[in-house]
Formats: C-alpha cells, sequence, structure tokens
C-alpha cells in the first residue's frame, strides 16, 4: 500500500523500496498487487480477506502504532467492516457474518509486514496485532528519511 498524502519527494525516495519489497515478496510466492490508498478502509478491504498473507505500507505516521492515519482499534474496525460485508454478501447471516469480521480483525495472522512509515517500530504494538507467532516485521526508529534502513522484529512463537 502506498499512501496517497505522500508528497513527489517522499514517492521519489520510496519508489525503489517499493520495488524492492514487490520483487521480494513475488519470490517468496506471494501475489503481490501495488495499491494506493487515501484512508484505513481501502487497506482494510484487502487485510480483511483471510488469504492475505503479507503486506507493505509505504506512507507517513504521526505517532507509533499508527497505519494511515489509524490506530489499532480503527485498523481491527475497519477491518471487520470490511469482512462482515464480505460475508453477508456470501449469504451469511448478519450475526455470524460479525463474528466472522470480528475474529479476523481480531487474527490478522500476518507472516510477514513492513511497513516504512516514521515511528512504525518505536513499539511492538502494530507488529504484535498484525503478525502470527514467527512473523517478521520491518519498521523504523523514529523520525524517517529517505534513505534510513528499517529495523526487523519476529514476533515470540
Amino acid at each position: 500500500f502506498v499512501s496517497e498524502d505522500m508528497s513527489w519527494w517522499d514517492y521519489l525516495f520510496a519508489y525503489w523500496r517499493m520495488k524492492h519489497v514487490e520483487n521480494y515478496y513475488k519470490a517468496k510466492g506471494f501475489q503481490v498487487r501495488t495499491k494506493h490508498v487515501k484512508d484505513i478502509s481501502e487497506i482494510a478491504e484487502y487485510l480483511a480477506n483471510p488469504s492475505t498473507k503479507a503486506m507493505a505500507f509505504i506512507g507517513h505516521a504521526g505517532v507509533p502504532g499508527e497505519l494511515e492515519g489509524a490506530r489499532i482499534d480503527t485498523i481491527k474496525s475497519a477491518i471487520a467492516a470490511q469482512a462482515k460485508h464480505k460475508w453477508v454478501s456470501e449469504g451469511f447471516s448478519m450475526d455470524n457474518a460479525s463474528e466472522r469480521g470480528a475474529y479476523r480483525a481480531n487474527n490478522l495472522n500476518l507472516e510477514e509486514a513492513y511497513i516504512f512509515a516514521c515511528y512504525s517500530s518505536d513499539t511492538t504494538a502494530l507488529a504484535d496485532y498484525l503478525l502470527m507467532p514467527g512473523g517478521i516485521y520491518w519498521g523504523c526508529q523514529g523520525s524517517l528519511g529517505g534513505t534510513d534502513f528499517l529495523t526487523s522484529y519476529t514476533k515470540p512463537q
């Protein structure tokens, strides 16, 4: 995911990182789509799908644990709503769809997450939410410059 809030200057520095992550995920066998997003609901649409096993986000974060301007509780709500809508459209009852949506929102279990945004590794809260045990997360401690390297974190088993 690439935030539409990025300036052309930010995008210039991030472009090679996007290509690197795309190639890395393709080499691991993941189906890769690059999507420009303007809010968390567009990200939630993909994270609500149980077949999603990895993600990358390139954009801005004002505080630790944030993704496209949304904190974890808002991310969960957006994913639950998207998943519920999917299940209702497939013929499940509203109650069953709500239950399935809430389960998905609380159990993403991604294998990998690459978050190229300021403060993305200042805490492990976002990583712990996104990942399965043993999953790998890359993020930045503090403010991020275009040429900075990310640090990795493996969620404990």
